[in-house]
């Protein structure tokens, strides 16, 4: 596993109770895939949710609320300005600023903020820096890596469980 995924990474991802995964994206926009890859390859296990919202996170508000989680784990893609491939955590506050690409008609940190406040939930936002959001299905290998690394963490944590 990646050297990536640091502690504090590593705890931004744990489950914690019943603990919803909201992954955001567009798969055609090459690295800003990440996101949406990710949803596909978690199996849903008890008490860990994952919802996919690719590029519309509106879509998926009722049902995180609904869902009633204790812990909400958020991936995108952002830029920060990091190496491809890598991955921080964001604050709720200061997710605007690094959003790659958006088509929502609400900011995203508006929609997450309502999500947190309905559920009471504990918010972790995981952004990965991508190399290139250009029109494309490729993710670069950097990107891809951290997310085949992110999966095999979650499927082999939430195996375990």
């Amino acid at each position: 596993m990646s050297n990536l995924l640091n502690e504090e990474v590593l705890s931004a991802l744990r489950p914690e109770g019943r603990t919803v995964m909201i992954t955001i994206g567009n798969s055609l926009r090459a690295d800003d895939g990440v996101g949406p890859f990710i949803g596909r390859k978690i199996a849903d296990q008890k008490d860990f949710l994952v919802l996919n919202a690719l590029m519309n996170p509106e879509d998926i508000v009722e049902d995180a609320i609904a869902y009633r989680p204790g812990k909400i784990v958020v991936i995108d893609a952002a830029d920060f300005g990091g190496s491809p491939g890598e991955i921080r955590t964001i604050p709720l506050d200061q997710i605007q600023r690094y959003t790659v690409f958006s088509t929502h008609h609400f900011p995203i940190s508006v929609l997450l903020g309502i999500i947190r406040e309905e559920t009471n939930a504990s918010m972790a936002i995981l952004g990965i820096q991508p190399e290139s959001v250009e029109f494309g299905e490729c993710m670069c290998s950097e990107v891809r890596q951290t997310a085949l690394d992110i999966i095999e963490y979650l499927n082999n944590l939430c195996n375990s469980l």
